[in-house]
């Protein structure tokens, strides 16, 4: 089970907020994109079936960041990004 799935396994999503909270409505989709600590930037986009998707790309490296997926040997940097990320959704 991925990161997304746990979190929200017990959730409904609520689309009356999306827009006041920043989502983007895009076709059956609403996206939200933010900088976190000044060098990553958090995609976060929800279907219209209220299925919950993340990407967190490095922006000096230009680069998917998916380190903050592991469970296992977490750094410091990985639980930090970890827990800005979730705090964006």
């Amino acid at each position: 089970m991925d990161i997304e799935n746990e979190i929200f396994k017990r959730t409904k999503v609520n689309f009356d907020s999306l827009i006041p909270y920043g989502f983007v409505k895009e076709k059956d989709k609403y996206i939200y994109s933010s900088i976190i600590m000044d060098n990553f930037k958090v995609n976060i986009v929800i279907t219209d079936k209220g299925m919950v998707k993340g990407k967190i790309y490095d922006l000096n490296f230009d680069d998917e960041y998916t380190s903050f997926r592991r469970t296992k040997y977490q750094t410091s940097l990985i639980c930090i990004t970890s827990r800005l990320y979730f705090s964006t959704s």
